[in-house]
């Protein structure tokens, strides 16, 4: 697999964009767990949920730019 940090978003495949999902979820739901207090199983949902608005609402357009920067 490749590295998940230098891949904009349309270039990864399904595997790529399937380990990106679940390590960007993860981190979520430490996040609400340890910053805001949200017992797991929310911060499971929550996580869930904001990740396809991230997807869907083009949040992940300024990591990619980001990318872009770097390369």
């Amino acid at each position: 697999m490749r590295n998940l940090d230098t891949l904009y978003i349309r270039e990864m495949d399904q595997e790529e964009l399937s380990e990106f999902r679940r390590l960007w979820i993860k981190g979520y739901i430490k996040e609400l767990i340890v910053e805001c207090g949200v017992n797991s199983r929310d911060a499971e949902e929550i996580a869930d949920i904001r990740f396809e608005d991230y997807i869907g609402q083009e949040g992940h357009t300024a990591r990619d730019e980001r990318i872009a920067d770097s390369r």
